[in-house]
C-alpha cells in the first residue's frame, strides 16, 4: 500500500450515535461535561434549539424508503476511523461532528447535538464502528473515548433529549446506541438504530443552521433523500487524496508490475465499460484458466492466472488478472475475501478493460496483508485503491 494511503489503527478512541433505545432513559442526565474532553472544532452557536418538525426534506430526491427488511451491511474495517459525509453536503466538504461530553445546558454548539461542519482533522469528526451484537455497531468518536461516550439517536419529540437530536451519551446497554448500516448503493449507506429500525427511521443530517433542529443530526422516516445517504471516508484515505502521486512506502513490496484489467461488466448493461472503484466494494480472489487467447490483454489459453474480482452493490464487476513474481503471494492472496478500504486520487479512480495494474503488498497495521493496486491507462495514473487480506505476512526468509 502506498505510504500516503496507509490505513492506520492508532489512537483508536470513541464517541457514540445517540438513539434513545429502549431503556435509554433521559440520556444526558448525570453526564458531567467537565469530566470529558471538549470539542475541538467550533461552529456558529445557535441561540435556541428549534422545535422538531415532521417536514424535513433534505436534497432533491423524495419518496419513502422501506428498510424494515433491508440487509445489514458490513463496515469495511472496524479498526479504522472514518469521516461521515452525506450525499447532500459532501460537495461542500462537510462531515458529521460529535461533541464529547457536551450536554444540554453546557453552552456547547447546538447544546451538544451532533452537526455537520467543515471536514477537518479533529477528534470530534473521526468515527469508529465498534462491533456489538451480530450485525450492529456502537458508533464512537475519538473525542469521546475517555468519557466512554456513544452516539445515540432519539425519537423526534419534545420530551426527547434536545428534541430528538443526535447526541453523544454515556455508553449503556440500550438499543438506541446499536447501529446498523444498510447498503444504499454507489458507496453510500443508511444508518439505523436497533431501537427505531422497526419504525423505519434513519439518521439524517442537513446543511446547517435554519434547518430542522437548527442543523443537528436527527432520526427521521427513511426516505430517498440525500441527507440520509452516508459515505464512510477512511482516515488515511483522505490523506491519500491530498498526496496523489506520492512514492510507495519503502516497506512495500511490488509483487506484479504487469497485471491487467481484463474486463468490466454490469448485468443488463451492454454499454457498460467503465467502473469507478469505491470503498466498500467487495474483493474476491480466485484462479482463472481461459479457454481462448485474448490478445488485447495478453491472455493465453490454457494458462492458469490469479484473478481479483471487484464487485459493487449493483453487481457491476471488474476483473484483474495477475501473476506474482514470487509463488508465495499466490498462495496467500488467491482466496482473498475482503472489501476495498482505501482510495487514492491520482485520477478518476476508474477501471477499464486493458488498464495496466501494479500490485504491491506490505504488512497491515493490526495484522494481515495490505494490498495496493496502482492502475494506469496509456501511461497515466487513473486509480489507486487498497484492501487488507487476512493472513500472516510472510517473513523475508519465507519468500
Amino acid at each position: 500500500m502506498s505510504k500516503w494511503m496507509k490505513l492506520t489503527a492508532t489512537a483508536l478512541l470513541a464517541t457514540t450515535l445517540i438513539a434513545c433505545g429502549g431503556g435509554s432513559g433521559d440520556g444526558a442526565e448525570g453526564q458531567d461535561a467537565a469530566d470529558a474532553p471538549t470539542a475541538v472544532v467550533e461552529a456558529p452557536a445557535a441561540d435556541t434549539v428549534v422545535e422538531p418538525t415532521a417536514e424535513a426534506p433534505s436534497g432533491a430526491m423524495g419518496g419513502t424508503a422501506d428498510l424494515t427488511s433491508g440487509t445489514a451491511a458490513t463496515v469495511p474495517d472496524t479498526e479504522v476511523y472514518y469521516h461521515l459525509q452525506t450525499q447532500l453536503t459532501e460537495s461542500d466538504n462537510k462531515c458529521l461532528e460529535g461533541q464529547g461530553g457536551a450536554a444540554p445546558g453546557s453552552g456547547a454548539v447546538l447544546e451538544g447535538a451532533g452537526f455537520m461542519d467543515d471536514c477537518q482533522d479533529v477528534t470530534g469528526q473521526w468515527w469508529k464502528f465498534v462491533p456489538d451484537v451480530e450485525g450492529y455497531y456502537r458508533l464512537k468518536n475519538m473525542i469521546g473515548e475517555e468519557a466512554n461516550l456513544c452516539a445515540e439517536g432519539n425519537r423526534m419529540a419534545e420530551e426527547s433529549v434536545l428534541g430528538g437530536a443526535f447526541v453523544m451519551m454515556p455508553c449503556d446497554d440500550v438499543s438506541g446506541q446499536l447501529w446498523r448500516l444498510v447498503d444504499a448503493g454507489d458507496g453510500y449507506y443508511r444508518l439505523q438504530s436497533q431501537f427505531l429500525e422497526a419504525d423505519n427511521k434513519c439518521l439524517e443530517s442537513q446543511a446547517g443552521v435554519g434547518d430542522v433542529l437548527n442543523g443537528a443530526a436527527f432520526m427521521d422516516d427513511c426516505q430517498d433523500v440525500s441527507g440520509q445517504l452516508w459515505r464512510l471516508v477512511p482516515q488515511e484515505g483522505e490523506a491519500a487524496a491530498e498526496g496523489a502521486g506520492a512514492e510507495a512506502a519503502a516497506s512495500a513490496t511490488v509483487i506484479d508490475r504487469q497485471a491487467k484489467v481484463t474486463g468490466v461488466n454490469r448485468p443488463g448493461d451492454a454499454g457498460f465499460d467503465t467502473m469507478t472503484v469505491d470503498n466498500g466494494d467487495k474483493v474476491e480472489g480466485t484462479t482463472y484458466e481461459p479457454k481462448a487467447d485474448d490478445v488485447d490483454v495478453g491472455i493465453v489459453a490454457g494458462t492458469s492466472y490469479n484473478m481479483f474480482m471487484i464487485t459493487q452493490a449493483d453487481d457491476a464487476q471488474a476483473f484483474i488478472v495477475w501473476s506474482p513474481d514470487e509463488p508465495i503471494w499466490q498462495d496467500l492472496l488467491k482466496s482473498a475475501n475482503t472489501v476495498v478500504a482505501g482510495i487514492g486520487s491520482p485520477g478518476p479512480n476508474t477501471l477499464m478493460r486493458g488498464d495496466d495494474v501494479q500490485i504491491s503488498v506490505q504488512e497491515a497495521q493490526g495484522g494481515g496483508i495490505d494490498v495496493t493496486l496502482d492502475v494506469s491507462r496509456g501511461g497515466k495514473a487513473v486509480a489507486t485503491f487498497s484492501f487488507v487480506v487476512a493472513g500472516e505476512y510472510p517473513a523475508q526468509s519465507e519468500r
